[in-house]
């Protein structure tokens, strides 16, 4: 199923089936993030190298995931040996690399996409095969073997072989879905390297190497092209597919895999607020039920926990009158198992565990909370004393009616 979303932030989903033996869960919860605008920030070894990419990045595309086509793309440009003093901005989810001669160190980019953030790396025009061996190692990815072919020279090329075409960053690019075909470029030059099985191979190239592979580390994603996006190393820029799979990569590198951030209803949940400075945040639940949170002065990783999550649906946290998250709640799935044991089963059962206590039947048709409620407090006993009282009222009349009959016969006699 699609669907087009008309605005941006925080967009409640759900799915729902029609009823059975189960309502209650009948119905699932989740959310989508949709941001206004996506900033990025491009760390390359020379201006020139990223000038094909920024200017992908700035077309706009019917075909693009945006419910806005003015949807703003914040692009900063760095030089690739500012890597080491990165630190993460508050909206930043995607970093594009292009050349490796300047990284020394990328622990704090390492960092970044293992708390979930994007990265896509690719050569640039000067990249050697030792600094780019060095930089994929680094963030425990397939180094290359070898360069192939030479920069600038076009009698030699490599095409693409295969393409992933079910890959989320083709979605929409086709008009019609039967023809999905992408004309290949000519590449002059490029680094040998396979997924080693710890990827996905998205394009591959007709000697079997991986031209755009991706990589799941931590929480977060790694792009990763083997060619320089530069004219000297192919004609890929000058493709009608360059801008499309630019920006729909980016787009997918910046979303959240929001599933990984569901709850089952009951159990405790942790909030990632970030840095908010006041000093408490509101939670909305699914209900319209509001609850306030007083936050202490140092919270550990800015994160908050949260226990009142009886309801399923999704509950949502704000820092004033701003939007900050939200997190969805659903049934525990194990509660939908419709498979029980018989009676005698569970009595074997409570046998094999030496159970000493006692059991309570509740059948289908009986309110469950009156009989916990009878359980804990007993049963209301008026209701037997006033049948006793009815009882012993009748015993009493039958035998006075039997004792005036006997006197009536005696006084005959």
């Amino acid at each position: 199923m699609e669907s087009t979303v008309k605005s941006s932030g925080f967009i409640d989903v759900y799915a729902e089936i029609e009823d059975d033996e189960i309502l209650q869960d009948n119905r699932r919860h989740t959310n989508l993030f949709i941001p206004d605008a996506v900033p990025i920030i491009i760390f390359t070894d020379n201006l020139s190298d990223a000038r094909f990419v920024e200017l992908a990045l700035l077309v706009r595309e019917p075909a693009l995931p945006s419910s806005k086509s003015e949807r703003a793309i914040n692009i900063t440009l760095k030089s690739t040996n500012q890597v080491p003093s990165f630190v993460p901005q508050s909206g930043i989810e995607t970093v594009i690399i292009i050349g490796s001669e300047n990284l020394n160190s990328i622990d704090r980019l390492s960092a970044f996409v293992n708390n979930g953030g994007g990265l896509f790396l690719m050569p640039g025009e000067n990249s050697s095969l030792q600094n780019f061996q060095k930089a994929l190692q680094a963030l425990s990815l397939p180094i290359p073997s070898k360069i192939v072919g030479e920069k600038g020279k076009t009698d030699n090329t490599v095409s693409f072989s295969q393409v992933e075409y079910s890959h989320p960053i083709f979605q929409d690019i086709f008009v019609k879905d039967e023809k999905k075909k992408i004309e290949s470029p000519d590449i002059y030059s490029y680094f040998k390297m396979t997924t080693e099985g710890k990827g996905r191979n998205i394009i591959s190239l007709i000697d079997g190497s991986s031209f755009l592979s991706e990589y799941k580390i931590g929480k977060g994603r790694i792009f990763l092209m083997n060619t320089a996006p530069v004219l000297s190393w192919s004609n890929f820029p000058l493709k009608g597919v360059f801008v499309p799979l630019i920006n729909k990569s980016v787009f997918y590198l910046a979303s959240k895999d929001r599933a990984e951030i569901e709850f089952i209803a009951g159990n405790e949940i942790n909030i990632n607020i970030g840095s908010q400075s006041l000093p408490q945040v509101k939670i909305e639940r699914p209900d319209k039920a509001e609850e306030f949170i007083k936050l202490e002065q140092e919270i550990i990783s800015n994160v908050i926990s949260y226990n009142n999550s009886n309801i399923a649906g999704n509950y949502k946290i704000y820092s004033g009158e701003k939007l900050i998250e939200t997190v969805s709640v659903n049934i525990d799935p194990l509660e939908s198992v419709t498979k029980y044991l018989s009676k005698n089963e569970f009595e074997n059962y409570l046998d094999k565990i030496n159970f000493k206590g006692i059991y309570i039947e509740v059948n289908k048709d009986e309110n469950p909370m009156e009989i916990v409620l009878q359980s804990r407090f007993g049963s209301e006993l008026w209701k037997y004393f006033l049948i006793i009282a009815i009882v012993l009222a009748l015993i009493e009349m039958a035998v006075a009616r039997n004792s005036k009959k006997d006197l009536v016969t005696t006084e005959v006699h």
